[in-house]
């Protein structure tokens, strides 16, 4: 899930939004920190974006919004992806210092999708050709 966060000088607090990563439809939204007037509620209701590029159209003149990104350690991806016996720890290691902090969440989310798409009696490919394919990508 994508998740954008719009803070403004107009109120305190922030609001997330969270998207799906497939469809890019919005999911989730917290509003928890903001201590709103029923006017200010109901704006943000009332403009709630179907998608994270129609965000641009809720900030308003003084909104602002910033990505907000997971952090994935690769502790964390090891342990979902567990070919401890076949793959090399080192090498994905490198594989994985060498990508993007988002590339990074994208992989680990898509791990299990990418374990139920294996046809049975087929392995799953070593860890680092996983990340090397950026199958989360196709």
């Amino acid at each position: 899930m994508k998740k954008f966060e719009l803070t403004s000088p107009a109120f305190d607090g922030s609001v997330t939004y969270g998207f799906d990563d497939a469809t890019d439809r919005l999911v989730m939204v917290d509003m928890s920190s903001v201590p709103f007037s029923e006017e200010m509620w109901k704006c943000i209701w009332s403009n709630l974006p179907a998608t994270s590029k129609a965000l641009g159209k809720v900030t308003g003149r003084t909104g602002i919004i910033t990505e907000l990104v997971e952090a994935i350690t690769f502790d964390m991806f090891w342990q979902r992806y567990d070919d401890k016996a076949r793959s090399s720890k080192v090498k994905t290691r490198k594989a994985w210092d060498k990508m993007p902090a988002r590339e990074q969440v994208n992989a680990y989310n898509y791990v299990p999708k990418y374990f139920q798409s294996i046809p049975p009696g087929v392995c799953k490919k070593y860890a680092t050709t996983y990340l090397s394919d950026q199958l989360w990508n196709n």
